[in-house]
């Protein structure tokens, strides 16, 4: 199956040291047996909320990055196509610009899965959304 990670479970998995960090890590496990995707938004979604919020310094999310997530993950690039499709997605379910791109760059992959708390997800009936 291919899974589309989303930057609130790389945050998470980035900077949980208590609480649901058992729950991430057994999800994450589980996970790595799949195709597992991801793009630069979320990415750098992930190295701003990881400083901003949980002042993690961005030295540190890159190596989380380049040791623990870009061995098992393909970031998927951005570009002049993803426009049309964030209009498409964001007509249809009144979602954030960033969501939306997520959704591009899912559908140029054909991938029906993503792994977010975010449960806006959930109105998209093209997917399914895996949590905790």
């Amino acid at each position: 199956m291919k899974l589309f990670l989303d930057a609130c479970f790389l945050t998470y998995l980035n900077t949980c040291i208590q609480g649901d960090r058992a729950s991430l890590d057994d999800l994450f496990k589980r996970i790595l047996t799949e195709e597992l995707y991801t793009n630069l938004l979320a990415v750098d979604e992930t190295l701003y909320i990881s400083m901003k919020k949980y002042k993690v310094p961005y030295e540190v999310t890159m190596s989380f990055f380049k040791d623990i997530i870009l061995p098992h993950t393909q970031v998927i690039a951005l570009d002049e196509s993803d426009i049309e499709n964030l209009k498409t997605y964001l007509e249809k379910y009144s979602i954030k610009p960033s969501d939306a791109l997520h959704l591009s760059s899912m559908e140029k992959k054909g991938i029906r899965s993503i792994v977010t708390e975010d449960k806006v997800f959930e109105k998209v009936e093209e997917i399914q959304r895996v949590w905790l």
